[in-house]
């Protein structure tokens, strides 16, 4: 972690943006803080000469855990968790500013983050291209009387902006964040952006802990149950056929001897 906050800490002329979240890690406040932890020294402790310009830095914290780092901030960013802090404290006079210019045809620059944020990718089914380069759509058009307010717009990137707007695709925005599409064959579609900062996973548990007698299983004990477990994991491999013997050679048959054969006539038999 501290090397998070050494790297964060170079870049002291970025815009620092922070996102508070509840406990599904969906967005409760979106803004920008002024305040920056103290530059880390550079080699032999001397301040760096250079620093990173430019780019954007997101704070991401869980509403729970910014309390908790409220009592005890890490060495050096004090200031900035309490500017943080504050801000959350202060989050429904904030949220109600985002929508004072519901007139406006384009949204001010505080009501457009609060929306990148929320939503992350453009808000029509199955897109993912950044928010931050789509267009912010009036879910009910402006030209209609549409409200510029965080509960009326939502990104759209430009080719699904453009089919919405040819009314084949209609949308509705029950809550603020969630959009329920209707396509041209009526079918219907609920989109949400992902969480900002989702929960962490449960930690494994230890290898070597002991959990105890396992409890019997209701079914383990029945017949059925005691002939699967007897069933081989694998099928066994198929038996190779016996190599037949080769059969007996047989003794070869013998040949008759030749018999003499003679051109001299026999004498009992006539000259001719």
């Amino acid at each position: 972690a501290h090397i998070a906050r050494d790297c964060l800490a170079r870049q002291q002329y970025a815009e620092w943006r922070f996102a508070i979240t509840d406990a599904d890690g969906y967005l409760v406040l979106a803004g920008t803080t002024r305040r920056r932890p103290p530059r880390p020294p550079g080699p032999g402790g001397r301040p760096l000469i250079r620093q990173a310009h430019g780019g954007t830095v997101e704070l991401q914290v869980p509403a729970t855990l910014l309390e908790e780092l409220a009592v005890d901030p890490p060495p050096g960013w004090g200031p900035l968790i309490a500017d943080l802090a504050a801000q959350y404290a202060d989050r429904a006079t904030l949220l109600a500013e985002l929508d004072r210019r519901s007139g406006e045809r384009f949204p001010h620059p505080a009501l457009r983050r609060h929306v990148e944020v929320r939503d992350r990718t453009c808000v029509f089914p199955g897109c993912r291209r950044p928010a931050r380069k789509a267009q912010q759509d009036h879910t009910d058009d402006h030209q209609y009387g549409g409200p510029t307010t965080s509960d009326n717009l939502g990104p759209l990137c430009v080719f699904h902006h453009a089919i919405k707007t040819a009314g084949r695709w209609r949308v509705r925005q029950p809550s603020p964040g969630v959009f329920r599409w209707r396509s041209p064959l009526g079918r219907f579609y609920t989109t949400r952006g992902e969480p900002v900062c989702p929960p962490l996973p449960d930690p494994l548990p230890d290898p070597g802990a002991d959990f105890g007698q396992v409890e019997a299983v209701p079914g383990l004990g029945s017949p059925l149950q005691a002939e699967f477990d007897e069933r081989p994991l694998f099928p066994p491999p198929p038996e190779e056929p016996e190599p037949e013997e080769p059969a007996p050679e047989s003794e070869p048959a013998e040949e008759p001897e030749p018999t003499e054969t003679t051109d001299r006539a026999s004498p009992d038999e006539p000259p001719f």
